[in-house]
């Protein structure tokens, strides 16, 4: 069976109840690969105030912190804390900005694909490698084209390359 992470939004809907998530513990987690940037993973893991923003892995250098609520946009990183030892042994508390961090940076390293080895993704078609029914790169029906000098040739009339 498989274990839901999910809240019912039933009693926001029937019982005039503002809140059912808990705004420093509970949290959203987003995770992707960036196909403009070489397919580089990230996640993100958000609370009620503060959303952390991971490249690659969970490590202090390569996650960003940002205040939602003073800093919607997430222009302005906050500054990271240089250990989450203090969050570890119970030191700091919710009222503090380096909790967050280290709360929402440990869901990331616990709970997303970061975590894990990220499988590299198959190569797409017209990305490395010939496509089938495609002779030299050209589309059907079109002769010559780029770095085999002069101008290409199309079967369509009236159609130069």
């Amino acid at each position: 069976m498989v274990q839901l992470d999910s809240v019912s939004l039933m009693p926001i809907l029937t019982k005039n109840v503002k809140q059912i998530r808990d705004p420093n513990e509970d949290y959203l987690l987003a995770e992707t690969t960036n196909p403009v940037k070489d397919n580089v993973a990230e996640a993100g893991a958000r609370n009620e105030r503060y959303k952390i923003f991971c490249v690659e892995n969970a490590q202090l250098g390569n996650c960003t912190l940002y205040d939602l609520k003073e800093d919607p946009l997430e222009e302005y990183p906050l500054p990271k804390p240089t250990s989450c030892a203090d969050y570890q042994n119970g030191k700091w508390t919710p009222a503090m900005q380096q909790w967050h961090f280290c709360r929402l940076q440990e869901v990331i390293a616990k709970d997303s694909f970061l975590s894990k080895p990220i499988p590299t993704a198959p190569a797409q078609a017209g990305r490395g490698g010939p496509t089938p029914g495609v002779q030299g790169g050209a589309p059907p029906g079109v002769r010559g084209g780029p770095g085999r000098g002069g101008r290409g040739q199309s079967s369509v009339p009236g159609v130069e390359q």
